[in-house]
């Protein structure tokens, strides 16, 4: 993405003539990415107005004003492209991002009280099996939603046709198998086994492998007729592997329960989950880059303009890879803040000050490793988002409120009432 100027004249004259573009399946999942983008403003500008009040009256009077506000954003943002020839300016993006502000404040009035309200009840539940209970109907949930997010359904037999040739349909395993693959099995058993943890707590060993593989199935089947998604059976058979590593997890619990409460293994943890992700970052590399000339390119890439590297991808590709490095550095920031926890006040300075340089170590080692490695793109705003998503997961250990754990859970399933 590189900027060009041009007079306003010449840009509300583009503007004028933008056209409305056909698009095929392949395309839709960008065309909705347009929409969704926009809702989680107009969810959190709604929330602000309406949350704390009996009457829902400011909300009804204020929705106008927040779709309008979104749609002048929308509107200004495609207005702007012109400044970027490179970027593709055209009436489906406006209709879709127009779309998705109208909605916007609808969503916060069908689902912001609830889920807020279930989230701080999660939060502050003292005791441990009501909060786990919740915490799981949020887990399933989310990743249920999120399967079907693109929402690029699938119409017509030749999509069917084309998403099986797209490789998005899988009955066996590519041998030998890529790295994104085994990456994706090790992703889908890491979903599977705290869900299978926490249900085996909740009501035992037998029903959490029955009902941690039928979550991993819905899964899968939801995913079917979504065009962008990945259907495979050996995601599924990976998910069973790690519903089987959480309900051993299960067996083992006592002697997991007191590692969790050394501070020694958070910081473990948060090390070796940055020396995993830089591995992971540089080490899948076809060419060391080693002429001068490409290298003094690569370090322009590196300066480059914040997001600009993204546009390269689909709307929805960039905003899943976006949300996967702010959740990946998040559960590293978790680590550390649990570390602190766990240690004497007067060293807790000590813990922070070594999450900083840790995360900001790992940042940018993979950054500027990526200059000198290919096809690995460098961006030094990717160093700025890796930090925010450490100290999204230092945050998130307000949602965790450990100090309201009050009441252990039975080591029995069948004393679960005794819980509620």
């Amino acid at each position: 993405m590189s900027f060009e100027p041009t007079t306003v004249a010449n840009a509300l004259d583009r503007f004028a003539n933008i056209p409305w573009l056909q698009l095929n399946v392949g395309f839709r999942a960008d065309w909705v990415a347009n929409a969704l983008v926009v809702i989680p403003a107009g969810w959190f500008a709604a929330g602000a107005v309406d949350w704390g009040r009996r009457s829902r009256r400011a909300l009804v009077i204020a929705s106008p004003l927040i779709a309008s506000f979104l749609a002048a954003v929308v509107i200004g943002i495609e207005f702007a492209q012109a400044w970027f020839p490179n970027r593709t300016q055209s009436l489906n993006d406006v209709a879709a991002g127009c779309i998705g502000a109208a909605i916007a404040p609808l969503t916060w009035y069908l689902s912001g009280r609830p889920l807020i309200s279930t989230v701080l009840a999660v939060r502050r539940a003292p005791i441990t099996a009501n909060r786990l209970r919740l915490g799981c109907w949020l887990y399933v949930a989310f990743h249920l939603l999120y399967a079907v997010l693109p929402l690029d359904v699938i119409l017509s037999a030749a999509e069917w046709s084309e998403k099986y040739q797209a490789g998005r349909l899988v009955l066996f395993p590519q041998l030998p198998p890529p790295a994104t693959d085994l990456m994706g099995w090790l992703l889908a058993a890491c979903r599977a086994a705290p869900l299978a943890f926490a249900i085996a707590l909740l009501r035992g060993p037998g029903k959490s492998l029955r009902l941690t593989i039928l979550f991993a199935a819905a899964c899968e089947l939801i995913q079917m007729p979504i065009f962008s998604r990945t259907a495979s059976l050996v995601d599924l058979a990976a998910s069973c592997l790690g519903a089987i590593v959480g309900v051993a997890a299960y067996r083992y619990r006592h002697g997991i329960t007191w590692l969790l409460q050394q501070a020694w293994v958070w910081m473990l943890l948060a090390v070796l989950g940055a020396f995993a992700v830089a591995v992971a970052t540089l080490a899948p590399t076809a060419r060391i880059v080693e002429d001068p000339i490409e290298i003094s390119e690569r370090w322009n890439w590196f300066w480059d303009w914040p997001f600009a590297k993204y546009y390269h991808m689909s709307e929805f590709a960039a905003l899943t890879t976006l949300t996967s490095k702010l959740l990946i550095f998040a559960v590293i920031g978790f680590c550390w803040r649990s570390a602190a926890f766990f240690v004497r006040p007067r060293r807790q300075l000590w813990v922070h000050v070594a999450c900083i340089i840790c995360v900001l170590s790992v940042s940018v080692a993979i950054e500027v490793g990526q200059v000198y490695v290919a096809p690995q793109i460098p961006d030094a705003f990717d160093i700025v988002f890796y930090m925010m998503g450490a100290l999204c997961g230092y945050l998130a250990f307000w949602f965790l409120n450990p100090t309201r754990v009050i009441v252990p859970l039975s080591d029995t399933p069948d004393s679960r009432s005794q819980d509620r």
